[in-house]
């Protein structure tokens, strides 16, 4: 048996011998192959960085401006959401329900943080929200304490920043949508006896996922006049769950108002997936 394993020994030790230039230049192209694609997936990775930057594209997309089109500029560089006129609704003494329509006119970019703020005698707190690529919310504040504003005084929206971020999947949002339906507006009456108005109805995620915090906006309007504001929340709502909605304000409202629901979430968030 030790003869077996001299004789393999040399055997291998005399054809090592005999390919020592052939098994070099195997091994110094083995090297070289290995450099050749550790450095197209370095310059992969860093190409995929650099213009999936919100800096870098905005840069790029500033740069560009006068050479290319409108539309190839917004998908470059997002534009300013667009803000509508603010409301404010008194809620009790010194109490304000405030809201205001706003629009993202990119259709490949998520407003994934927009920080806002009401200005109305004095500024409100900072309060954040989520908007959809190419699509309108309301940011809103509930039950705000205020001091009576100056006579004539009219309420304003500020965003104050916003985080873009451009979705990997443009289609990602579409197939995204909480339809409501049941709603009912009736008048109410309070423990104490007062009037106050209900709405109820019914919510569905009619989309293949499943979120821990999803909020609903309500919007009443009487013609194109906001008479009431409203949010609701969901916590842990799957996918296609129907859940009620109830929003109750302490006040009589016009019961043939018109209600429009709003709502926000951000699908970028992965911590917000069940």
């Amino acid at each position: 048996m030790a003869q077996v394993k001299d004789s393999l020994s040399l055997r291998f030790g005399y054809w090592v011998a005999v390919h020592r230039d052939q098994l070099r230049t195997w091994w110094a192209i083995s090297i070289i192959a290995i450099d050749i694609v550790l450095l197209l997936y370095f310059v992969a990775a860093f190409t995929r960085f650099s213009f999936t930057t919100v800096r870098t594209v905005t840069y790029v997309g500033e740069l560009a401006a006068p050479l290319v089109s409108p539309a190839v500029r917004s998908a470059l560089s997002p534009r300013d959401l667009e803000i509508g006129r603010a409301t404010a609704l008194e809620r009790g003494v010194g109490r304000y329900d405030l809201a205001a329509p706003v629009t993202n006119p990119n259709a490949s970019w998520l407003a994934a943080e927009v920080r806002y703020r009401f200005s109305y005698g004095q500024a409100t707190r900072e309060e954040k929200t989520v908007v959809w690529p190419g699509s309108q919310s309301y940011l809103a504040q509930l039950n705000v304490a205020l001091p009576p504003p100056p006579a004539g005084s009219a309420p304003q929206a500020e965003v104050v920043s916003v985080q873009w971020q451009r979705p990997d999947t443009p289609d990602r949002f579409s197939g995204v949508s909480f339809p409501v339906s049941n709603v009912v507006l009736r008048s109410v009456a309070t423990v104490s006896g007062s009037p106050a108005t209900r709405l109820t109805a019914t919510v569905r995620n009619s989309s293949v996922y499943g979120f821990r915090l999803v909020r609903l906006t309500v919007i009443l309007r009487q013609g194109s006049t906001t008479v009431a504001v409203g949010e609701a929340v969901f916590e842990r709502l799957t996918s296609l769950e129907e859940r009620p909605v109830e929003v109750t304000w302490l006040s009589s409202l016009p019961l043939n108002a018109e209600a429009a629901f709003y709502p926000t979430v951000n699908l970028l968030d992965q911590s917000n997936f069940l």
